[in-house]
């Protein structure tokens, strides 16, 4: 990307970009609930989620300083930089599963027989697609996605250009939004293991849908706008650590890396629709109220489907 010239060229090293971006989360949501057992696997995953939201908000700080006095092809190549680094250090110092080096997954010594049990027949991977639960978990999914993309590709623009906010103030929003998701993955995966998490991405996707009428009744009163930015922030942090986990309870641990690479395409079907419609239905009204209410009406109906998400049988 730090060396592309035209529109082409940033097209194309830009869906890389893409393709990279879409397969980090996986293998780490995968690779953490190997090491970590059911009782501990709730808060790794939230602290995951942290970082990763600590990362966003960082980089939201810090790049537009680089850009500003150097210049963003230099922004680039620090993020492409540390990006080859970890690569390295990760290829040094992890490993695929805590029995390659002779040890259990913390905290779950008593599963360790079960799941042996379990993974000792073949799972059938086409029987994992006739479930259920499987399309109900991925739709809610497509639509939670649908939902948060509408109000975090747009609340700048919404509220520079509806609103009249000052850009300084408007472009904060992200910021908010960011920081936010730290304290609130953290604190929504400890929650989840108290009440579970089909009962926790019911409750995270309906206050979600909520918050964003929130905003919307708001107006361009800015305290308002901030506090349920942040409170659409804090679920919004919890949101990729509940499904990864919903992933695990729901499935054998040993699929669970494909069984979130397939949710992912409902994930991302959601995220790519999401900017067209919104910016579409913004166009045609005049407004991003009705944009903005068809997203919290999609974060809604995510969560009301989660209502209907029985334990599948065993696979296999």
């Amino acid at each position: 990307m730090g060396k592309a010239d035209n529109l082409f060229t940033s097209a194309i090293f830009f869906s890389l970009v893409g393709v990279g971006s879409a397969a980090m989360w996986v293998p780490n949501a995968t690779l953490i609930q190997k090491w970590f057992g059911v009782k501990k696997k709730g808060l790794a995953l939230g602290i995951l989620n942290a970082s990763s939201g600590a990362g966003f908000g960082a980089m939201g700080l810090f790049l537009p300083m680089i850009v500003i006095n150097y210049n963003w092809r230099i922004g680039w190549f620090i993020l492409g930089t540390v990006g080859l680094f970890l690569t390295i250090l990760n290829g040094l110092l992890l490993r695929d599963r805590p029995e390659d080096i002779g040890l259990t997954p913390w905290c779950g010594k008593n599963e360790e027989k079960k799941e042996n049990n379990i993974l000792s027949k073949r799972v059938d991977y086409f029987e994992i697609l006739r479930q259920g639960q499987f399309w109900i978990i991925g739709i809610s999914y497509l639509l939670i996605s649908y939902g948060s993309y509408a109000l975090i590709d747009f609340i700048v623009t919404y509220g520079k250009m509806e609103l009249n906010i000052p850009y300084s103030i408007a472009s904060l929003f992200i910021t908010v939004t960011a920081f936010t998701g730290i304290p609130g993955g953290i604190l929504i995966m400890i929650i989840s293991g108290h009440i579970g998490t089909k009962k926790s991405l019911g409750i995270t996707y309906t206050l979600m849908g909520l918050s964003i009428l929130f905003i919307i009744l708001s107006g361009s009163n800015v305290l308002l706008l901030v506090i349920g930015i942040g409170w659409f922030g804090i679920l919004y942090g919890g949101v990729f650590a509940l499904v990864a986990a919903c992933a695990r309870d729901f499935f054998p641990r040993e699929v669970t890396g494909t069984i979130l690479g397939l949710l992912t395409f409902f994930y991302g079907a959601g995220a790519m629709v999401s900017p067209v419609l919104t910016g579409y239905l913004a166009d045609i009204s005049g407004t991003f109220r009705w944009s903005f209410s068809l997203g919290a009406f999609a974060a809604l109906l995510a969560g009301l489907l989660m209502a209907f998400l029985r334990r599948p049988r065993e696979f296999v």
